[in-house]
């Protein structure tokens, strides 16, 4: 069994040594020309992703460590978020010079360490989203108990746990896989080649495939169904909450030119509101036809089909960027975090530039009779101010 693209284990591409109670023949997906394009623009997509994700997600690991952020717990579990997503998007650029004839993913120890990134940085980064929703909802729900449920130091714990069951779970990896020679379909008349690939050693398929299983349950299936109740019960409180006010306003009568304002709780609960619906919308189609292939592989014992393939290919690039768009997301619903962002790095850009023009802007004259003076430039009209070197 190997690995696929995105560094899980591969449900179409079994082994000539190992086939043996298989009498079907194996689809070629790449006979599709549209099949062939989507995986070129996953060549080019992917470098980008990979570059822009761990340069945005480390901004906004920052901005989140900031004195007046990392007190929130919220702050605190997506900057950890964040973390996990960079690993996932190391191990992604490992596998994309694996794609473009850059053979680091075939080497051992490599080989072991991108795979288990890819499982232990997707596991922690949807259970953080999750957690970050259920966190939301008790903001909205339960208001009482955001003192004691929502503070920093329970965060600092709960993330370090996250972490830990993470790395525990998926560290089979680690000794299931290396990487190996072995013979692989070539063309027609049943002949054969031979390829040097990361995968599951044999004797631990059954492990693997039942440790894929529990992966996609844990990182699909149950933190889907905890995050879509969520959110719907987050609308129906919103909704009340929208009800009550209104019978509340008809009752009183609002000065003219007064606005209504948002409270700062309002756009904390839009914000992670955001983080969730979007988290949603890009993570669960990848997972949810790779169950699909899955299925079909090994409870039916069929091979998926070109569709199926073409629909992995088109999801994972939304999957892709469910790792590398947090600061967009975050900049674009974080009111707190885009003031505190520009803050930042926008203030800290300026006074650079500043310091620089000041450095340009000073000349060190030496005089025939070897003394040194500092002329300043005046930016204004050009001419030159001596003041004494000391």
């Amino acid at each position: 069994m190997a690995f696929n693209s995105s560094g899980h284990f591969s449900t179409n591409l079994t082994p000539l040594s190992g086939s043996g109670s298989r009498n079907h023949s194996i689809l070629n997906p790449e006979s599709s020309q549209f099949y062939v394009a989507i995986r070129r623009l996953q060549t080019v997509m992917l470098p980008l992703i990979c570059v822009f994700g761990l340069v945005g997600n480390s901004l906004a690991v920052r901005t989140f460590l900031v004195k007046s952020l990392r007190s929130s717990s919220c702050s605190l579990y997506l900057a950890a978020k964040c973390t996990s997503d960079s690993g996932f998007l190391l191990s992604l650029l490992v596998i994309w010079l694996y794609r473009v004839g850059v053979q680091l993913f075939n080497m051992q120890g490599i080989c072991q360490m991108t795979v288990f990134l890819t499982y232990t940085c997707g596991f922690s980064s949807v259970w953080f989203v999750t957690i970050i929703t259920c966190e939301n909802y008790i903001r909205i729900a339960h208001p009482t108990k955001v003192v004691t449920c929502c503070t920093a130091s329970r965060a600092k714990v709960v993330i370090s746990a996250v972490f830990a069951v993470a790395g525990g779970v998926n560290a089979f990896p680690l000794w299931t896989s290396r990487v190996i020679t072995t013979k692989v379909p070539s063309g027609g008349n049943n002949q054969t080649s031979s390829v040097t690939m990361c995968m599951a050693l044999k004797d631990y398929q059954n492990l693997v495939i039942a440790m894929t299983y529990v992966d996609t349950v844990f990182t699909l299936i149950l933190p889907s169904l905890i995050i879509s109740i969520m959110v719907l019960a987050i609308v129906q409180s919103v909704l009340r909450s929208l009800k009550r006010r209104k019978r509340l306003r008809a009752g009183t009568q609002r000065a003219p030119g007064i606005r209504r304002t948002t409270t700062p709780q309002a756009k904390m609960t839009r914000f992670l509101f955001a983080i969730s619906v979007i988290f949603l919308l890009l993570h669960t189609p990848s997972h949810a036809i790779r169950l699909k292939m899955m299925i079909e592989t090994y409870a039916f014992n069929q091979q998926p089909g070109f569709n199926d393939h073409i629909f992995h290919r088109s999801f994972e690039l939304l999957y892709y960027l469910n790792f590398c768009n947090n600061v967009v997301v975050y900049l674009v619903f974080g009111d707190k975090f885009r003031e505190i962002f520009s803050m930042v790095f926008c203030a800290r850009l300026k006074r650079n530039q500043s310091e620089e023009m000041q450095t340009e802007c000073r000349m060190l004259v030496v005089h025939a009779d070897g003394t040194e003076t500092i002329a300043l430039r005046d930016g204004d009209n050009g001419r030159e101010k001596e003041g004494d070197n000391h």
